[in-house]
C-alpha cells in the first residue's frame, strides 16, 4: 500500500522505526546495565575467570528477560499509537491517520479540483499547471493560470407551468445568476448585494508589489470551474531562525465567487 508523504508529496515513504523493537532494545540493555550494577555493588570475585563467568551468564538471561517484558510494553504502546511514516525525499515524519485517506491509496487529493494553475520553480506535488520561467508578466501569469475571464451577471428567472399553454417567464429579483464570460458555464446563485471580486482582480493586487517592491509571484490557479481562485506570491523577506531552519515569507490572496470563501489576505 502506498504512504504519500503529505508535506511533499513523495511517494517514497517507509514505516518509522517499530515502537516494539525500541522497547525490546531498551529492554535488553536496561537489563544488562543491572547486572553490572548488581555485580559490580558486590564484593567482586578473585578470579577474573569467575568474574567474566558470572557477567555473562546473567546478563545473558536478564538482557532476554528485559527485551521480553519491553517486546510487551511496545506492544501495547503500538497497539493505542497509530504506526508514524517517514518520508525518503525530505525525511518528514507523519502519522497517516491525521490526513485523508486518499494518502493512503497514493491518490492525489484536491488535485480534481484543479481547473488549471501557473507555478515558478518545483513542479507541485499533484504534477499540475504550467510551469513558468521567472519574472513573468501578470498578463501571463492571468493567461497561464487559466484568470483570463470575467464573472457575468444575470437575473434568476423561472418558468411557470400552467395548463393549457407554454407558461411564462418571470424574474426573481432578489437573487442572481453568475456565471463565466469564456464558456457561459454558471457558477452560483448569490443575493443582488453580493459583491464580485473578478479573477483579474486578484492577479492586478500584486502588480505594485511585483513591479516596485521586489515580490514575485510562485502560484496562481482556478479551483471548481471558477468558482475559487487565487495567487500567492513570495516577498523575499526570508531569515533564518537559530540553527538551519529557513522561514520563507509569502503573501496570499484566495476568493470565491459563491460565497463558501471571502475574499481574504494571508500574509
Amino acid at each position: 500500500m502506498t504512504v504519500r508523504c503529505p508535506q511533499c508529496g513523495s511517494a517514497s515513504t517507509h514505516p518509522a522505526r517499530s515502537i516494539v523493537m525500541t522497547s525490546v532494545g531498551v529492554g535488553a540493555i536496561g537489563g544488562i546495565a543491572a547486572v553490572f550494577a548488581k555485580t559490580f555493588s558486590k564484593d567482586v570475585p578473585t578470579s577474573g575467570i569467575q568474574l567474566v563467568a558470572s557477567l555473562l551468564t546473567n546478563a545473558l538471561f536478564s538482557g532476554l528477560a528485559g527485551s521480553l517484558l519491553g517486546a510487551r510494553v511496545g506492544s501495547e504502546i503500538e497497539r493505542s499509537a497509530p504506526q508514524a511514516y517517514s518520508c525518503n525525499k525530505c525525511n518528514h515524519r507523519f502519522q497517516p491517520m491525521k490526513y485523508p485517506n486518499s494518502f493512503l491509496t497514493g491518490e492525489l487529493p484536491m488535485a480534481h479540483l484543479v481547473e488549471q494553475m501557473a507555478y515558478v520553480g518545483d513542479t507541485p506535488w499533484h504534477g499540475l499547471g504550467n510551469k513558468l520561467s521567472p519574472k513573468q508578466s501578470l498578463e501571463v501569469w492571468r493567461r497561464e493560470a487559466g484568470m483570463n475571464w470575467d464573472i457575468l451577471e444575470s437575473p434568476v428567472h423561472f418558468k411557470s407551468n400552467m395548463a393549457g399553454h407554454l407558461g411564462s417567464i418571470h424574474t426573481f429579483p432578489e437573487q442572481k445568476v453568475l456565471y463565466r464570460s469564456d464558456t457561459k458555464m454558471p457558477l452560483s446563485v448569490v443575493s443582488q448585494r453580493y459583491q464580485t471580486v473578478q479573477p483579474k482582480d486578484v492577479i492586478e493586487f500584486y502588480r505594485d508589489l511585483t513591479e516596485v517592491s521586489g515580490y514575485e509571484l510562485e502560484t496562481a490557479g482556478v479551483l471548481k470551474g471558477g468558482r475559487k481562485f487565487w495567487a500567492l506570491a513570495r516577498t523575499g523577506l526570508d531569515f533564518k531562525l537559530k540553527g538551519k531552519d529557513q522561514v520563507n515569507n509569502y503573501i496570499l490572496l484566495a476568493t470565491s465567487c459563491d460565497g463558501t470563501l471571502a475574499t481574504t489576505l494571508f500574509y
